[in-house]
């Protein structure tokens, strides 16, 4: 960002990028799972409200980092942590920049289950392997439905 002649339009242009890559995933076929070893900070932790499947390790941690850096959450984080974990949660974790463990994080439901670092491969491709025996208009469907709450409000 330091490095490009305009970091203001770099980082403008940066964002709405992500926005638009995050919005094409919502509204893909695709399942979107992701594995979180280590920190999900800022944009990660954006990607990972907006996964449909997260996979941690206890080391994992999760944090949207923005207030921090003296800005507002971006890559969905303003959009999907209310709904995951309710106003008063969110605001914890956006307004005072709390860092969740990932125990935590599975108890606030923004984690769907924690694996060992040895395991995680063996885990990982099991709800693939599960995955991948749905139907893809099934999988399609069910993503619609469950975003579809959350964009009519």
């Amino acid at each position: 960002m330091n490095a490009a002649s305009d970091p203001s339009s770099f980082t403008r242009e940066l964002a709405d990028t992500l926005h638009q890559s995050l919005l094409l995933i919502a509204q893909s076929a695709t399942t979107l799972v992701t594995v979180v070893n280590g920190a999900a900070a800022g944009a990660g932790f954006g990607i990972v409200l907006n996964a449909d499947y997260v996979i941690a390790t206890p080391s994992a941690s999760f944090t949207p980092a923005y207030t921090a850096l003296g800005v507002s959450p971006d890559g969905g984080t303003s959009f999907f942590l209310p709904h995951v974990v309710g106003k008063t949660r969110a605001s914890e974790l956006i307004l005072a920049g709390r860092r969740l463990d990932a125990q935590t994080a599975l108890d606030w439901g923004i984690v769907n289950e924690l694996v060992a670092k040895s395991e995680l491969d063996t885990q990982l491709a099991k709800l693939l392997s599960r995955l991948e025996k749905v139907p893809a208009g099934a999988l399609r469907a069910s993503k619609r439905l469950l975003l579809v709450p959350l964009l009519e409000q």
